[in-house]
């Protein structure tokens, strides 16, 4: 369950609400917006992971949304779930930022 709450708080309130800009590398369209050759993008996360055609309630902070119906985590419930950014400009620090996080919580839980 903490590692479907830390998913939750990562998708709830990322690190960084915008991704790094990535250069439009051949003029192309995104459903009716035309995007030229050499447009610089920003993806706008915190809009992805608020978007109500991708998640149930987005505003309500529901952890359970990244477990299975064994009650195990999965890693990702829908394809916008991006808080390290996706290809290969994906955060080198994820798995640590992940584990330290995971350690953190863990610590600070068994104290209280």
């Amino acid at each position: 369950y903490l590692e479907a709450t830390i998913s939750e708080v990562l998708r709830i309130r990322p690190v960084s609400p915008l991704l790094i800009p990535h250069m439009s590398l051949a003029d192309t369209s995104i459903g009716e917006y035309s995007i030229p050759k050499g447009a610089r993008v920003i993806i706008n996360l915190w809009s992805v992971h608020h978007d109500e055609n991708e998640w149930d309630k987005p505003e309500e902070f529901n952890p359970e949304r990244f477990l299975d119906e064994r009650g195990q985590h999965i890693h990702s419930p829908s394809p916008s779930y991006l808080p390290f950014g996706a290809g290969i400009r994906v955060c080198l620090g994820e798995v640590l930022a992940k584990m330290e996080l995971f350690l953190f919580l863990a610590w600070v839980l068994q104290r209280f």
